[in-house]
């Protein structure tokens, strides 16, 4: 609940923050939020790499459904350290849905739902991705921004 609370705090204090003189049109243009309807697809073509959502990769040979993600993230080493680390995280997921929200033509974001799982690392250094261990089931989404393609 914490989270959900601290994103709607941001989401207020964004908004009253953007109407500000010193704040640029663009992210005045981004606090009003995105248009009301968003676009749904199988598949994306993003920089040159191409999507698809699980769903599509069932009816079909290839697989393009995969996606990594490594995030620079905080640790400890234990709850009494007040020294965090910035380490690099590893996620591992598939795509469930692809989402592109229209900030009223000014700029686009794609943001792909998924299913992210448990992964560990085996004697010989190989990742083993754990398709039955789901994680972070509140928190499945990943953006992208910046030029792109629609393929589907």
């Amino acid at each position: 609940m914490k989270a959900k609370t601290q994103s709607q705090e941001f989401s207020e204090w964004f908004k009253i923050r953007a109407l500000k003189d010193d704040v640029s049109s663009q992210i005045k243009e981004f606090s009003r939020g995105s248009n009301n309807v968003a676009k749904c697809f199988s598949g994306y073509l993003i920089n040159g790499y191409r999507f698809h959502t699980m769903k599509r990769d069932a009816k079909h040979k290839t697989q393009n459904s995969s996606v990594t993600l490594v995030s620079f993230t905080s640790s400890f080493a234990s709850s009494k350290d007040d020294n965090s680390k910035i380490e690099p995280v590893t996620y591992y997921g598939a795509i469930k849905d692809i989402f592109e929200l229209d900030y009223y033509g000014n700029f686009k974001f794609v943001m792909f739902k998924c299913d992210w799982f448990e992964v560990e690392e085996d004697k010989y250094g190989l990742t083993c991705v754990y398709f039955n261990k789901k994680l972070y089931q509140n928190d499945s989404c990943v953006s992208f921004s910046g030029p792109s393609m629609l393929l589907y």
